[in-house]
């Protein structure tokens, strides 16, 4: 009876370390993620409002938006890619209240670096397009940040990455 008991036990002990390690893996890979774990996709801060998520403003849908949680005054949203792409521009549609702005940053060797020409600061509403500097920069990173006081109350309803086009084809 004792030599039952014993074995029970350590059954009992065993289901449930190892039903222990089981839900610690888990956990653990369930926190290293956040945003997309595809290999292109939007990441975006955490300071992103719950009901409207960074990855709203390139859904290609101008009913839906991205905006940061109430009372944050920075956030962002990141479209990364699986190859490098080269870009001249980006348009927006947006609201942006006073003393708020959206930058536009591209990566190079793990650093993020802001494009000339490619802030957009408020009080403005509507359809805006940027051009970059001639010295056009291939990336797979590329980040907005939402930034200002006023930043929770600015909606970003669609941002286009503009895709250089060689024009040596046509011979311009």
């Amino acid at each position: 009876m004792k030599k039952n008991r014993r074995v029970l036990k350590a059954i009992a002990v065993f289901s449930f370390v190892s039903l222990m390690k089981v839900s610690c893996l888990f956990a653990q890979e369930i926190e290293t993620i956040w945003g997309d774990s595809l290999k292109s996709g939007v990441r975006e801060s955490t300071d992103n409002d719950v009901n409207s998520p960074g990855r709203n403003a390139f859904d290609g849908n101008t009913e839906t938006y991205w905006t940061i949680s109430s009372g944050k005054t920075n956030g962002f949203a990141e479209r990364y890619f699986e190859e490098e792409i080269d870009i001249e521009g980006v348009t927006a549609d947006l609201y942006l209240p006073g003393e708020t702005s959206v930058t536009v940053f591209w990566e190079k060797d793990g650093t993020l670096i802001p494009y000339e020409n490619g802030i957009i600061k408020g009080e403005i509403e509507g359809h805006v397009e940027l051009r970059f500097a001639e010295r056009i920069r291939k990336s797979k990173r590329f980040v907005f940040k939402l930034d200002g006081d006023n930043a929770s109350q600015a909606k970003i309803y669609e941002i286009n990455l503009l895709e250089r086009t060689d024009c040596r084809q046509y011979k311009k």
